[in-house]
């Protein structure tokens, strides 16, 4: 490889042999149109035609690959250069140029909710790579070459709900070598991607290092889960993620048939689970008795029905290795009480989750709420609780029913933050008794309830708030109301 010295000796001999040969370039250039022309004119005229005829055929056949071709490339060459000495961008090393790329192709605003769907990210992240690879030809090759960039592999309907096979075999082309993240809707009228996905799941299970799996029906998840644990059952798996959400409009009916696996089959699966870092479960539920995380740093659980005490019981116990266990969300989950004859877990509570950074609660009846509050020790982890109707009662719920806060686990727990969604119906009036449970909240929410003076007028501190701790009254930080109607107003 020549010095950076001999380089430059080499640059003006360089640039004047450019210079002549363009010039020559041209010439001849002009030559050969006048000789085309001449031809034009006189070879009408020629004594043996078929024999011309043969001699253009030849050279229109050969024109495109031996000249148009290698101009268009010669042209192609001084404008990747011109661009070079014009702009710094394009005289960042690779390396950096598809770094940057890595981050540009993440950046989507959040307006509406179904823009935090992983269908409308992979979109949004595959539109901005293809922008990116229109720029110029030296960004192309950059984003083509850069396997990372093409990890994402979407079997997801585009906008029009057309699903392109085309699009996820490309990915999987250009991103030979690394691991990859799989975003897929299996929807049970759409059999072409759930055929796509099985197969894909089959060809390259253990190459995944996340999986997002969304369905309308518990058939073909349960069919894809199974094609993956099948994929990684003899050999090491990639897997870090696991996210599998079952959505169907009567999520809150309990149904014993929402099991992604059967329990007899638990063993494969839990290989599978164990070593996760990320897991999010949503209308569906698993069997958590002997499992053990040992690496997970975030776990939700979100429109579920658990199954019985003793399985919540389950799935909490199963934290109690999580020693990395960052943030903790569960939403919407719930069960029923124990059978008479159900036999009794040794678990010792409360479990510590020495690492936790963040509780999140949300939409749990009472019995849910005391039994989750009460199974993990409190710590310097920011503590979310997301209360709605439910909060005052058990489940499953009884006529006429209302149980109220005053024996909730509430005031044995440091909650941070506060938020009151939907109705409380009577218990509205109960809001500064509930305010009083919870003196450590510094961030309240109200959403989507009715404000009438006689429900805002117990917000307010009468003592003032140099006596708020006194009067076990929370130092409020920050107050939003929003979707909430004001009566009087």
């Amino acid at each position: 490889m020549p010095s950076a010295g001999k380089t430059q000796a080499l640059f003006p001999r360089g640039i004047q042999r450019w210079e002549v040969i363009g010039q020559q370039l041209e010439k001849m250039a002009m030559a050969y149109l006048e000789s085309c022309s001449n031809m034009e004119l006189l070879g009408v005229n020629h004594p043996n035609p078929g024999h011309l005829i043969s001699l253009i055929n030849q050279r229109l056949g050969s024109f495109e690959a031996r000249i148009t071709r290698k101009l268009s490339l010669a042209r192609l060459s001084m404008a990747c250069l011109r661009n070079k000495l014009a702009s710094s961008v394009h005289r960042l090393p690779d390396e950096v140029l598809s770094r940057i790329f890595e981050f540009s192709v993440n950046l989507y605003d959040v307006e509406i909710s179904h823009h935090l769907s992983a269908q409308y990210r992979t979109q949004v992240i595959y539109r901005n790579l293809h922008a990116l690879l229109g720029v110029c030809t030296t960004w192309r090759r950059v984003g083509l070459s850069h396997r990372a960039l093409w990890s994402i592999i979407p079997i997801v309907p585009n906008r029009n709900d057309r699903f392109m096979p085309s699009a996820a075999q490309l990915s999987l082309e250009r991103a030979a070598g690394t691991h990859l993240h799989l975003v897929a809707k299996l929807h049970d009228d759409r059999t072409d991607m759930k055929a796509y996905v099985q197969d894909t799941l089959t060809r390259f299970g253990p190459r995944f290092s996340t999986i997002n799996l969304h369905s309308d029906s518990m058939a073909p998840m349960r069919v894809a889960v199974n094609k993956l644990v099948g994929s990684v059952r003899n050999t090491t798996s990639s897997l870090s993620g696991l996210s599998l959400c079952h959505h169907r409009q009567d999520k809150f009916l309990p149904r014993g048939v929402d099991d992604i696996y059967v329990q007899s089959k638990q063993g494969d699966f839990n290989k599978l689970l164990e070593p996760l870092q990320l897991l999010r479960l949503c209308g569906l539920k698993i069997h958590f008795g002997g499992l053990l995380f040992r690496n997970l740093t975030e776990v939700r659980l979100q429109d579920m029905w658990v199954g019985r005490t003793a399985d919540i019981e389950d799935f909490l116990w199963s934290l109690s290795s999580s020693s990395q266990l960052r943030r903790l969300e569960i939403i919407s989950t719930f069960y029923h009480p124990d059978q008479a004859n159900t036999p009794s877990r040794s678990y010792k509570f409360p479990i510590t989750l020495p690492a936790l950074e963040l509780l999140y609660l949300e939409d749990l009846y009472k019995d849910a709420l005391n039994l989750i509050l009460g199974s993990i020790t409190p710590g310097s982890y920011h503590t979310t609780l997301h209360l709605t109707g439910k909060c005052i009662r058990t489940y499953p719920p009884h006529d006429h029913q209302v149980l109220g806060f005053h024996d909730s686990k509430l005031r044995d727990f440091k909650i941070d933050t506060l938020m009151i969604g939907h109705n409380l119906g009577s218990h509205e009036a109960a809001i500064r008794p509930l305010l009083e449970m919870v003196p450590t909240i510094t961030a309240l929410y109200l959403d989507c309830l009715t404000l009438s003076p006689s429900v805002l007028q117990p917000i307010i501190n009468s003592a003032g708030p140099n006596n708020a701790a006194v009067h076990g009254f929370p130092r409020l930080k920050k107050l939003y109301i929003g979707q909430s109607y004001f009566p009087d107003i």
